[in-house]
């Protein structure tokens, strides 16, 4: 027992060791969550070099989609970067995106003013990358360049016609300190006409805006809101959020020529900003008027598109068994290979050591069918089956089919065929054949001793699954044990515990230890 001078009470010192051991596997865990979902990027090379293309497509007014494309010759390694560079005359969004391939996050794509650059995290080393492409979207308000890697292109900006109608609006974006905003101008009175009467405008936002500054022209001189009210006593100017209006008086709006200037700041993510205005006056010996004045903003878009490095090996190992049982490899075996989507990849055929090695191989599911086989061969049984294998690494590991003999062949035709002879984990020598039977294969307990070999090296049923590859294979006909698989595939595996679960573990038991604790001091302090 030890007194604690800030509490004035005797603590327990085990009670301090039990809180100790109780909140050390706390922190650990907090600590592993956090890291799991912490993404690093190391410092890499720029791979301006590997930049093969660069172009502009001009999109309607003065838009331009810019495309531009790399391969490097090396795997690209984590943070190796890519880089957009503008001037002045041109402007995208401040903007970032997360760039995938499969679902796997392998870098990120970050806009700033007069900047795009594409760099790579730690995950890329997971799923292997050679190239990719880029676009981005961009506005110009005058001639720009674009340079992407030691490649350029030229944007042009178009020239604006002179609207001459009594009201026109036009709208830009811009960028400041990181921030997007859209700016609408409306032309009101453009030939400095005499009126009749007040001119009113009104103007409303879409969401995902807020006004921040409003600049006001009256015949070349320009005012802020406050200065404006100052020269002009008798408008009348409400201002919110997402809307505007003014009401000019006759006398002031006379002859006068108005330029409205809105700038409102872009707070939401969408695909287009729009602007609903109107005016409303009357010119001298004519009826009232109103001018609708709306106008949309496109968002700027942005996209990455990366080409996967094709690093992954197929072997399919061919056998069948003799009509005394023994394991012999299987020449002459044709399989045809697809894509899960049906894309064909070709047709290969198996070697004097039934074996089939397909390198290259983009990561993915593929579709195995037999559709050729010697003529002592069954294929009549496997010839409406299909195998899916996927590939998921360069590792190669075997994917394993037996054939059966056809009952009225005889076996010893097959050309330069050997023996198997089957060992167990010790080297030590186990059987020379299989089991004749179907029944006599259990893939979880076997009931013989080659039963057990064959389950260790992974040897197959027509139509079963290798429990012991790296790449997973299934039949497409669907059995008990198959349904059984799919349904206990949805629960988490032993061991697994998420990220989060670890942290709302730690909470919890720290709110139990203070419970705990300050349950026991109340005790002893009463004692």
């Amino acid at each position: 027992m030890y007194l604690s001078k800030k509490w004035g009470r005797y603590v327990n010192k085990k009670q301090i060791r039990r809180v100790i051991v109780t909140f050390l596997p706390v922190v650990i865990g907090i600590i592993i969550g956090i890291s799991k979902n912490h993404v690093t990027y190391a410092s890499g090379n720029s791979l301006d070099s590997s930049v093969t293309k660069l172009e502009a497509k001009h999109v309607g007014e003065d838009r331009y989609k810019v495309f531009g494309s790399f391969k490097s010759d090396k795997v690209i390694q984590s943070g190796d970067y890519l880089t957009f560079t503008w001037g002045k005359n041109a402007v995208a969004f401040a903007n970032k995106k997360s760039v995938y391939v499969g679902d796997l996050r392998v870098g990120e794509m970050k806009v700033n003013d007069g900047e795009a650059k594409l760099t790579f995290d730690d995950n890329i080393s997971k799923r292997p990358i050679y190239g990719g492409e880029v676009s981005l979207d961009l506005e110009v308000n005058d001639d720009e360049i674009v340079t992407f890697g030691k490649k350029d292109v030229q944007l042009s900006a178009d020239k604006k016609k002179v609207d001459k109608k009594f009201a026109s609006i036009l709208a830009n974006v811009n960028i400041s300190d990181n921030k997007n905003y859209v700016k609408y101008v409306f032309d009101l009175n453009n030939d400095s006409e005499e009126l009749d009467s007040d001119l009113v405008f009104d103007e409303k936002l879409s969401a995902g805006q807020k006004i921040t500054d409003i600049v006001i022209t009256v015949d070349g001189k320009k005012y802020d809101l406050v200065a404006f009210q100052e020269e002009f006593p008798k408008a009348k100017v409400k201002i919110a959020d997402q809307s505007f209006s003014i009401s000019l008086d006759q006398e002031d709006a006379n002859k006068k020529k108005l330029i409205v200037e809105v700038k409102a700041r872009v707070l939401e993510e969408k695909n287009f900003y729009e602007s609903n205005g109107s005016v409303k006056y009357q010119l001298k010996d004519k009826g009232e008027e109103k001018y609708e004045l709306v106008t949309k903003v496109k968002n700027f878009d942005l996209d990455v598109t990366l080409m996967q490095a094709y690093s992954g090996i197929l072997q399919i190992v061919k056998l069948y068994q003799d009509k005394d049982g023994k394991v012999k490899p299987l020449e002459g075996v044709t399989f045809l290979i697809s894509k899960q989507n049906g894309q064909e990849i070709g047709t290969f055929t198996t070697d004097k050591e039934g074996l089939i090695n397909v390198k290259d191989l983009e990561y993915g599911t593929y579709v195995l069918k037999e559709v050729k086989a010697p003529d002592f061969i069954d294929l009549d049984e496997v010839k409406d089956k299909t195998w899916s294998v996927e590939i998921k690494d360069n590792a190669g590991k075997p994917f394993i089919i037996i054939n059966n003999l056809k009952k009225e062949k005889s076996a010893e035709k097959v050309k330069t065929n050997k023996d198997i002879t089957l060992f167990d984990s010790d080297k030590k020598k186990v059987a020379d054949s299989i089991p004749s039977k179907s029944s006599d294969f259990k893939a979880v307990t076997p009931k013989n001793e080659a039963a057990k070999t064959l389950s260790k090296v992974g040897i197959v049923k027509e139509g079963s699954n290798s429990r012991k590859h790296n790449t997973r294979s299934q039949s497409h006909e669907d059995t008990d044990e198959e349904s059984s698989d799919k349904k206990s595939s949805k629960l988490p595996k032993a061991g697994e515990v998420s990220s989060n679960m670890w942290i709302l573990t730690g909470i919890f038991m720290i709110c139990l230890v203070f419970s705990v604790s300050a349950i026991r001091l109340a005790k002893q302090h009463k004692k």
